[in-house]
């Protein structure tokens, strides 16, 4: 599959929000299928471990992660990366619900979202967005797995920090605008 051809006659080069697309495309497919990998590696490994072989496990992944009781989605453990990229303690996240993190427009569709995976589904991903504990406001990538960790059903939750690139991909619309209106 050729993406992008160069030369003179290259589209994705003569026209920038075709081009630009292209890349965050590209770039946006290596972060979900980066990120699918590695939540299901901790899944699967955490199967046959000792619990605190999964604690250390869970605990020093540097993607901030979750797990959430299905039914209530309150937070069962969350590791060292989610504390320090949403800025709550370890006890306010284990005294809460996901709601705690979502952004309150959101928080009744994100539940649905979340608590509609299925038993078959080995991933699921989408953008949400989300709140620090200082109220600044975060997109996020949300990977969601489904597991069943002690005779409870489990939502696995990896967080990849988009805001960035949302924020960047934002602008590169408004300048393609531009340039339309302007030509």
């Amino acid at each position: 599959l050729e993406l992008f051809h160069v030369g003179p006659e290259a589209k994705g080069f003569q026209d920038p929000e075709l081009f630009f697309n292209g890349i965050r495309a590209s770039i946006s497919f290596l972060i979900l299928s980066a990120s699918c990998v590695a939540l299901r590696r901790v899944v699967d490994l955490s199967e046959g471990l000792s619990e605190q072989r999964y604690q250390e496990l869970f605990q020093v992944n540097p993607m901030p992660m979750f797990m959430l009781e299905n039914h209530t989605l309150r937070f069962l453990d969350v590791n060292e990366a989610a504390i320090k990229h949403f800025g709550f303690t370890r006890q306010q996240f284990l005294n809460a619900t996901v709601s705690l993190i979502t952004h309150p427009k959101e928080t009744n569709v994100l539940a649905e979202w979340l608590q509609n995976t299925e038993n078959s589904v080995t991933h699921k991903v989408s953008i949400w967005r989300q709140r620090d504990a200082y109220g600044q406001a975060l997109e996020s990538e949300i990977s969601c797995h489904r597991v069943n960790r002690q005779d409870t059903d489990v939502l696995a939750l990896m967080i990849i920090d988009v805001t960035k690139q949302q924020a960047a991909n934002r602008q590169i619309r408004q300048l393609a605008t531009m340039i339309d209106t302007s030509s």
